[in-house]
């Protein structure tokens, strides 16, 4: 019994329950044709034609940040990849479900021992919990969005996490930092709550590591952190933004949408947040180490905060509901992976 966990706990067993979620979101990838909006986007807006070139997409997405809204960089994606057959966006996104996927798992178990059962159930827990998962994970101009967001908001958090928990850098080399503080800007500038959020999530943790380690608040983290700021401000002030936020930010619709941000946390948020609530008393009362606990805290607070960002939104679909899921997932998956014998004595 003690091989077979040993083995099923592997790298090689890691690899296998990859490549099966792969397939599996591949096979749903393939199933899924193109729906909504993704017929509007296979024209173009500068000229309504039809895309078919890197040109024809980037004056498609200036014109884009006047007439819909700021998201050039995700519409962008979603853009470029009408240019080409679906199949290839059909790999690419069941690679970016398994990218998110993996991340989440890493991110839970940093600091304790390796569970491929803990791997399942995050999987398993994204398949019930992600509102309407379809819109979010598998329809084109859904997925660069939504899924895509998470998947690059989680790559963007990894070395803050890994600072607080180690109190060493991830993120090493010239090139690296280089290639991470482009990618900071872009992800800045990315969706609205997603990279508010992973910014939030980064502040906190740089915050809390000078708390815990008595360390000065000095780190090359900043750049990137400060890029994605400015990135998420490029984002913001785009003129399709502006002129949504100041015809409809009345304090009648700021009201209405505050109690329906409520209304949708009680539907896709409350059984998670009752989990985690039960599990971090628990993880108190079990020894859980506190960065650990402040980690998942962190996370909750980020799932909480994004859901009532949507307070000033023009609209709340229901897929915009995935940031708060997937961090309520990721925050029980921290406190679960603690209650282990390693994972107490980890940092």
């Amino acid at each position: 019994m003690k091989k077979l966990y040993k083995a099923v706990n592997s790298k090689w067993g890691v690899l296998i329950l990859a490549g099966l979620v792969f397939l599996f979101m591949l096979l749903l990838n393939f199933l899924t044709p193109y729906v909504a909006d993704d017929y509007v986007y296979r024209w173009s807006f500068y000229d309504r034609s039809h895309v078919t070139t890197l040109e024809g997409v980037l004056r498609s997405m200036y014109v884009h940040s006047y007439a819909m809204n700021g998201r050039v960089v995700s519409h962008f994606f979603g853009q470029l990849f009408m240019i080409w057959p679906k199949a290839v966006f059909n790999f690419v996104n069941a690679g970016m479900f398994t990218l998110l996927w993996y991340l989440l798992w890493r991110i839970s178990s940093v600091g304790a021992k390796r569970n491929i059962f803990m791997a399942a159930g995050i999987f398993m827990a994204l398949w019930y919990w992600m509102p309407v998962f379809g819109q979010v994970a598998l329809w084109q101009l859904g997925s660069v969005n939504y899924l895509w967001g998470l998947a690059f908001g989680m790559l963007f958090v990894c070395p803050y996490v890994y600072r607080f928990m180690y109190g060493k850098e991830l993120v090493r080399r010239p090139w690296q930092r280089v290639l991470f503080c482009a990618g900071a800007f872009l992800f800045g500038m990315y969706i609205e709550v997603m990279s508010f959020v992973g910014l939030f999530i980064a502040a906190a943790l740089l915050l809390l590591s000078r708390i815990f380690d008595k360390k000065t608040l000095k780190s090359w983290l900043l750049i990137p952190l400060c890029l994605g700021g400015a990135g998420y401000i490029a984002l913001m002030c785009m003129p399709a933004e502006m002129k949504a936020k100041q015809s409809k930010m009345t304090l009648d619709v700021l009201l209405e949408n505050f109690a329906g941000a409520t209304e949708m946390l009680a539907r896709y948020g409350r059984t998670l947040l009752i989990l985690w609530a039960v599990i971090a008393v628990l993880a108190l009362f079990w020894k859980v180490p506190g960065k650990r606990v402040a980690l998942s805290a962190v996370l909750a607070l980020g799932a909480v905060g994004g859901n009532y960002m949507l307070t000033f939104a023009g609209y709340y679909p229901d897929r915009c509901a995935s940031a708060t899921v997937t961090l309520l997932i990721l925050a029980v998956a921290v406190l679960l992976a603690g209650m282990s014998p390693r994972g107490r004595a980890g940092p």
